[in-house]
């Protein structure tokens, strides 16, 4: 009983920080040097104007949790700059766990939010959380990125 109680007050928690309560997020990029050994890349093969697939890679031998939540900034003037909205975007406070080891494919669809994306460079961005991280009173994000571009 104890366990299961326990386990609900992390997931809770966890929920609350991917809904945007993070104080503390960690950049990691996949062209910097990343200690946490997990990757965000997309599938080359799969980018189109409406949307791509995307694979999380835990070379790692922690555990880590992420949302359904991501976005998605676009490069102009030397730098990335998020994207401004077509209509509010909610989401569902589904929370999956990235094992040790594990890759995982989700496909991301572009329209829901931005609409079909322009000619030019981007970047999704996806908050990942280490396990071990639960009962911290502190919500510790790592944000990950994969660039792509639509041609």
């Amino acid at each position: 009983m104890k366990t299961k109680l326990l386990r609900l007050i992390v997931i809770t928690v966890t929920i609350i920080g991917f809904a945007g309560c993070a104080r503390n997020i960690q950049d990691k990029r996949n062209d910097e040097k990343n200690e946490i050994n997990v990757t965000l890349s997309v599938k080359e093969d799969s980018i189109t104007k409406s949307g791509a697939t995307f694979i999380l890679n835990n070379n790692s031998s922690d555990g880590y949790y992420y949302g359904p939540e991501y976005f998605i900034e676009k490069y102009e003037n030397d730098s990335y700059k998020q994207i401004t909205l077509d209509e509010p975007l909610s989401w569902t406070t589904t929370i999956n766990t990235l094992d040790a080891g594990q890759k995982i494919e989700f496909n991301v669809d572009f329209t829901i939010g931005y609409g079909l994306l322009e000619n030019g460079k981007y970047r999704l961005v996806k908050k990942i959380r280490n396990q071990e991280n639960d009962t911290s009173t502190q919500t510790e994000y790592i944000a990950l990125y994969s660039e792509f571009e639509i041609k």
